[in-house]
């Protein structure tokens, strides 16, 4: 990802000088395509970071569920609607 990250630095930064020396459409829509992969990057990198992780601890007789959210469990003959 780190190599990615500098390829599109360089591109911004070549847009860049691309519209300085030469104005127009073309490196205009060069930059801000570049420009938003670039900071795109950063903000994927950062959400992959955060810890996703989940804890449980049961006792010896029990039962454990990890469903990565909330559930229910029915006893038997629950006809109730639960979310």
């Amino acid at each position: 990802m780190k190599i990615v990250k500098i390829i599109s630095i360089f591109v911004v930064i070549l847009s860049a000088i691309w519209l300085i020396f030469q104005p127009g459409f073309d490196p205009l829509i060069t930059l801000g395509v570049s420009l938003i992969t670039t900071i795109s990057l950063f903000i994927v990198e950062k959400q992959k970071n955060r810890n996703n992780s989940q804890n449980q601890e049961i006792s010896d007789s029990s039962i454990g569920i990890q469903a990565g959210g909330n559930i229910s469990i029915h006893e038997n003959g629950d006809k109730r609607k639960h979310d």
